[in-house]
């Protein structure tokens, strides 16, 4: 609570989502995937889930911690009915979870170990 009341609910929200706005910009560069939910930082969290075309998403997160040190949560999120809306069942996706402690060189570094890992499994 110190930590919080020290540093702002506000700065800590507004770092967030300031990571999550350049996360999602430079995917949307990334044809091989489609980012599910909203492309705006508007009525959003820092929490980001990915769909990768034509590769298994299982995959892709095994390599990304393999590879690059990046853990991220892969399936269907204990939510299989969403993903039916969602449009992404039964292969679930891949979420990134975006919180105050990291960098803006976190995220293009995860930007770039995307791209090489889709490269690997072309």
């Amino acid at each position: 609570m110190e930590f919080i009341q020290k540093i702002g609910i506000k700065a800590i929200k507004d770092k967030e989502m300031y990571l999550t706005s350049r996360f999602i910009g430079e995917l949307q560069n990334i044809s091989e995937l489609n980012i599910i939910g909203l492309k705006s930082i508007e009525g959003r969290t820092s929490v980001v889930s990915l769909d990768f075309k034509n590769l298994d998403n299982s995959e892709v997160a095994f390599i990304l911690e393999r590879d690059f040190g990046i853990m991220t949560r892969v399936g269907l999120h204990c939510a299989p009915l969403a993903h039916k809306t969602l449009n992404t069942y039964p292969k679930g996706t891949v979420r990134f979870s975006i919180g105050y402690f990291n960098t803006l060189d976190e995220i293009i570094y995860t930007v770039d170990s995307i791209h090489k890992t889709i490269n690997l499994l072309k």
